[in-house]
């Protein structure tokens, strides 16, 4: 579930944040941080 959450989402996070940051390893930070929240959100 959480492999292809990931899958499916990270190139549209990843692709917003780059929009909004315009910094590629920011935009990927932010990205990997807000997945490490909804993977914790999700297992509890």
């Amino acid at each position: 579930m959480i492999e292809e959450l990931y899958r499916e989402h990270w190139p549209l996070v990843c692709g917003f944040l780059l929009r909004r940051t315009r910094d590629p390893h920011l935009a990927e930070d932010l990205a990997q941080e807000t997945f490490v929240k909804a993977t914790r959100a999700l297992l509890g």
